[in-house]
């Protein structure tokens, strides 16, 4: 599970070093004045807005690892093309801001399915613990990390994207370890830990305990030739009076 913390962890290193530095780009590097980047925010935003929403269409249809891989390989190819725009000399303030609205939106897709797969293995007694930890990881670290855009001097397209570009690959290298050490564990198979059952389930069957418990009547009366005749059953009333 460390591994998919880190992947949910590394993901939210991008998306926050491109909200503390896209500012000082959009408007030292691209020419955008402050409304033009208030306007791109809001794009992007939406973009990952519209990621949340696209997840949860795909929730009965696809599996959440490939969910998670998807968005991952979206995101990544995503900052590549933000990197091949800053050497080609081909970055406006369009063409990046079209960069980071398709970045956003697979963003959208890698965070609910990280965070909930690294939070999925856990034992409900250490989930807290767990889940404090990767909030730690994401806002802590991630914070510091964004920083690191702007110590070579002032804060550029292609330090931006080099920050990027890292983070996501190492969202998309700890997604791949953790995959491969899910299809070929090592060591010994663990035993399974105890399934808690939620409270429908337990709900669900006791409601078939108590409906096998109540005796069932034929109601096809002398079909089996055991059934008593309604005739022939004594009414309460001469119950004792015979000698």
């Amino acid at each position: 599970s460390t591994r998919k913390e880190s992947s949910a962890a590394s993901d939210v290193y991008k998306r926050q070093t491109y909200i503390s530095t896209f500012s000082f780009v959009s408007q030292s590097q691209l020419g955008a004045d402050a409304q033009q980047f208030s306007l791109v925010f809001a794009v992007t935003t939406l973009g990952m807005i519209l990621g949340n929403q696209a997840n949860a269409a795909l929730v009965p249809r696809m599996e959440v690892h490939r969910r998670l891989l998807l968005g991952l390989s979206g995101s990544l190819v995503s900052v590549l093309a933000l990197v091949a725009l800053a050497a080609t000399g081909a970055a406006t303030l369009v063409s990046v801001t079209t960069a980071l609205f398709v970045m956003m939106v697979f963003t959208g897709l890698v965070a609910p399915n990280a965070t909930a797969l690294a939070l999925s293995g856990q034992a409900p007694r250490v989930a807290g613990s767990g889940s404090a930890l990767l909030g730690t990881l994401q806002f802590g670290l991630g914070s510091t990390l964004a920083a690191t855009a702007g110590m070579t001097g002032p804060v550029t397209l292609a330090s931006m994207n080099t920050v990027m570009l890292l983070t996501a690959i190492g969202a998309f290298a700890a997604f791949v370890l953790s995959a491969r050490r899910t299809m070929h564990p090592a060591g010994p198979e663990q035993p399974a830990e105890e399934h808690v059952p939620e409270p429908e389930e337990l709900a669900a069957a006791e409601s078939v305990v108590l409906t096998d418990s109540v005796p069932h009547t034929d109601d096809t009366g002398s079909d089996d030739g055991n059934a008593p005749d309604a005739g022939s059953v004594a009414c309460p009333e001469t119950v004792g009076t015979r000698s």
